[in-house]
């Protein structure tokens, strides 16, 4: 028997596929061309299409390897299995500046407490020397 097409494998086990009725009517085609992209592999272009609508997005550029949009909308990053939902990602812009304000903040208190103290308050150790001889 002659070994079967990554597009046999892919439209079977990954889509669910499994009838040449169920490809022929998802890819608008005959079922005679099915079985000759099983056998031979399909074309390029509905090798892309077919992974970009599964939620490939390697398929949209080489950066993006491992990563699928699953069905339920998240963005998911395999192996890991680490989930991003819209919502998270639409709020990394604000999580981005509260964070450089917070930095901001922190400089800016640091600034006036070594200038109430009149020295620095980090020394080469990291450590934080309080007037009172505590160390952090």
């Amino acid at each position: 028997m002659k070994k079967k097409s990554t597009f046999y494998h892919m439209r079977k086990r990954t889509y669910g596929m499994t009838t040449l009725e169920q490809a022929a009517d998802f890819f608008g085609a005959k079922i005679e061309d099915i079985q000759e992209w099983d056998d031979k592999g399909a074309p390029k272009a509905i090798m892309k299409l077919t992974g970009l609508f599964y939620g490939d997005l390697s398929v949209a550029h080489k950066d993006w390897a491992g990563f699928r949009i699953c069905p339920s909308g998240v963005l998911m990053l395999s192996p890991s299995r680490t989930v991003f939902r819209a919502e998270m990602l639409r709020n990394l812009n604000a999580f981005w500046r509260e964070l450089d304000s917070t930095r901001c903040e922190r400089d800016a208190y640091k600034n006036r407490l070594e200038n109430i103290l009149g020295y620095s308050v980090i020394r080469p150790t990291q450590s934080i020397i309080l007037p009172f001889g505590t160390r952090f």
